[in-house]
């Protein structure tokens, strides 16, 4: 359970700086091609399972949840509009802490204009 309350704080604190972290005004820099996202919450699990690792624990467990996001549009003339993202998720259950999962992912994509 402590280790529980000590998850939920850190979520309670990521949550409180995203929400005050404001974008430099347009003047100081341009930023309109960047963007990013942090999510942080609790989930109550009644059968711990990890699809990408085919784990099924029949255990119900609290977890708190992490997820940041963010991605940047390249704003040169190019005839398509490049864009790289980068994603983060990490659980943290409290009783089966080898059920916690973490994940990366970068990708890069692009649109025709």
């Amino acid at each position: 359970m402590q280790r529980l309350v000590k998850n939920i704080s850190y979520a309670c604190a990521i949550v409180l700086l995203a929400g005050n972290v404001s974008p430099l005004s347009a003047k100081e820099k341009d930023v309109s091609n960047l963007s990013l996202t942090a999510r942080a919450g609790l989930e109550y699990d009644d059968n711990i399972t990890v699809e990408q690792s085919d784990q099924i624990s029949e255990q119900s467990d609290a977890a708190v949840i992490f997820e940041v996001e963010g991605a940047y549009k390249f704003k040169e003339r190019l005839p398509f509009s490049p864009e790289i993202s980068y994603a983060f998720y990490q659980s943290l259950y409290d009783d089966y802490t080898q059920y916690n999962m973490q994940s990366h992912s970068l990708a890069l994509s692009g649109d025709k204009d």
